[in-house]
């Protein structure tokens, strides 16, 4: 698998971020032209995890998919 580098460049490219929401963490999984490129697991914050993506994925589009819960209500605002 194919992990990203603090040197890659996104600028103009489409991510697709996938979200597991559980009660105390997100599961995280980033594609990019049909390859993983990145899984973490980060605590349940979605203003962190915003800055996460921000942060990782500079200029990039990003499109994310999560499941329906309450819990995950709250990343839709961040």
């Amino acid at each position: 698998m194919q992990l990203t580098t603090p040197n890659q460049s996104y600028a103009g490219e489409a991510i697709y971020v996938g979200i597991d929401v559980h009660k105390r963490t997100y599961t995280i999984a980033v594609r990019m032209k049909q390859q993983e490129v990145k899984r973490w697991t980060t605590e349940t914050n979605p203003v962190k995890l915003a800055e996460q993506l921000k942060q990782m994925f500079a200029g990039a589009e990003i499109h994310s998919a999560y499941e329906r819960d309450f819990r995950a209500m709250c990343i839709s605002l961040a």
